[in-house]
């Protein structure tokens, strides 16, 4: 009977307990497998020599048995007169006859009724060859004894068969009790196969569930522990049991978990100590550009106050000095207002509407073309007939389409065109700037959008700017969960890309529909006075 499988212990190696399993289940099924060949070649060679048995005492005895009816018949031939070649047949029978006994004694040893038989049959044979010899010498009966002889003759073989029917009898019995032990062999041996493999697939079983409890076990844990650790639980901590293998996995999530929780800590802590300093920031952004707004109102109002009176009593240096002053004055100006839309981007709650980009294109356009024609610069839009409507802060949406139809108008060459167009591409809204202006190198595309950047031709062609336009077009689109892409080639211009996701809420009619083309040329040139300023980018 196959023991209960063992294992050693909690603590061993995985692949310790793996091979150990492997070697045990190779052993137990090759133990089975000569078990049950043993058990077939046993029973095999059991029931083989039991019939071989059988069979050499049935042709013993049958053999015993003609040897006296051929010896009774050459008996009965002498005592009708037959010549004395009627002898042959005695004469052969008593040459196999004492063979054949001791063979059927041989193998009747073991079985004591057959012995015993075999005993009685030798004594009637011993009987039977003395009387066959003594009559096979005497001379012939006489015809009047004849009859006698052959009655004793009958009576003495008739005694012999009964005897030797007694023997068949008893073989016959040998053979239904080695039929019966072979039956019974053969159950022995089915149950053994049979068994031998139910009770190794028991155990294979028995054992592969311990081995999986000390395996899933802890891994189950393990997977509890994540999720937990998932779901937020931070105090969740894996058992270290198992096989080794699972101790060192347990061990590590259990580092790991440590290690997380003190960074999602100091991650805490620089979260909060960055959201300070933001808010330091943009309070000082704030601060700083209204504290200087008020002052700079201040000096340009003495600073054209000044120019007022002194009109025509300036001299050429003095007038050089005066713009220099102004120029830097706008630009100062000009900072302050970025740097408040920038705040303004990143802070301000947008007010959420639905808008349709053909007017806000319209109108940029509309507002910019006058100093646009200042340079001979024609400012063109292009849109479908129907509204093209995303969801969106309309006063956030028109400055960020400004900054970039202003920068274009600026870096165009004079006499030079800018287009705005908008379409619809799938769920998307598009609107594109284009100019044929200076363009931008490939190596300032990656830096474009950042704080304060400006490409290197602009700053080497002495184009003034803050570098804060497309920081603020970018806040606003991202505020959108817009886009902005940029296509350009330096001196041959550039094309920015705004893309916006549409609205399904309907945009409200209006009794002015923008044209499907607007274009103005250069005939608004005596209204440039009245147009807004460019900002820089």
């Amino acid at each position: 009977m196959v023991g209960r499988p063992t294992l050693h212990g909690a603590r061993s190696s995985l692949r310790r307990q793996y091979l150990l399993a492997l070697a045990s289940i190779v052993t137990v099924c090759a133990l089975v497998a000569v078990a049950c060949a043993a058990a077939v070649v046993w029973s095999s060679r059991t029931i083989q020599d039991s019939a071989d048995r059988v069979t050499q005492l049935e042709v013993a005895n049958r053999d015993i048995r003609q040897a006296i009816s051929d010896t009774s018949a050459a008996v009965n031939d002498h005592i009708l007169g037959i010549p004395v070649t009627s002898k042959a047949p005695y004469l052969t029978a008593a040459g196999w006859l004492p063979l054949s006994q001791r063979t059927l004694r041989d193998l009747a040893d073991g079985d004591e009724k057959l012995v015993d038989l075999v005993a009685q049959q030798d004594d009637v044979l011993s009987e039977w060859a003395r009387y066959a010899e003594t009559t096979l010498e005497d001379p012939a009966p006489r015809p009047a004894d004849r009859q006698a002889a052959l009655r004793e003759n009958k009576q003495r073989l008739d005694s012999f068969m009964d005897v030797n029917e007694q023997v068949k009898m008893r073989i016959d019995d040998l053979v239904g009790e080695i039929r019966d032990r072979t039956e019974q062999v053969t159950f022995i041996v089915l149950v053994g196969v049979i068994l031998l493999p139910a009770i190794t697939v028991a155990w294979v079983v028995t054992l592969g569930r311990r081995m999986g409890e000390n395996v899933v076990r802890p891994l189950s844990d393990i997977t509890a522990v994540l999720e937990r650790l998932r779901s937020g639980d931070l105090e969740a901590r894996a058992a270290v049991e198992g096989p080794e293998e699972i101790q060192q996995i347990a061990s590590a999530l259990n580092l790991l978990t440590d290690e997380n929780i003190r960074a999602v800590e100091v991650e805490a802590d620089v979260l909060n100590q960055l959201e300070a300093i933001d808010r330091v920031r943009t309070d000082l952004v704030s601060t700083v550009s209204h504290e200087l707004r008020t002052p700079l109102t201040s000096i340009a109002g003495y600073l054209e106050l000044l120019q007022d009176d002194l009109t025509g009593n300036l001299s050429s240096q003095q007038l050089t000095m005066m713009g220099a002053i102004r120029r830097n004055l706008d630009r100062l100006t000009e900072l302050i207002e970025n740097l408040l839309a920038l705040s303004r981007a990143e802070e301000t709650t947008f007010a959420m509407e639905p808008v349709d980009l053909r007017g806000i294109a319209s109108e940029v356009a509309s507002d910019i073309r006058l100093t646009a024609a200042a340079r001979d610069i024609t400012v063109r839009t292009q849109h479908p007939p129907v509204p093209v409507v995303v969801l969106g802060d309309r006063s956030q949406l028109i400055r960020a389409v400004q900054n970039l139809v202003t920068n274009a108008v600026k870096f165009s060459r004079q006499g030079g065109v800018v287009e705005v167009r908008v379409s619809q591409e799938d769920t998307e809204a598009v609107l594109e700037v284009s100019d044929e202006g200076i363009g931008i190198p490939a190596a300032d595309l990656p830096g474009l959008g950042s704080r304060f950047y400006r490409a290197r031709n602009a700053v080497e062609a002495e184009i003034s700017g803050t570098g804060l336009g497309l920081r603020i077009v970018q806040t606003i689109l991202d505020r959108h969960e817009g886009q902005l892409a940029v296509d350009s080639v330096e001196g041959e211009g550039a094309t920015f890309t705004l893309r916006l996701p549409t609205s399904t809420r309907p945009f409200p009619p209006t009794s002015a529909e923008p044209g499907a083309v607007d274009q103005a040329g250069n005939q608004a040139a005596g209204q440039a006075a009245a147009a807004p300023q460019l900002t820089r980018d």
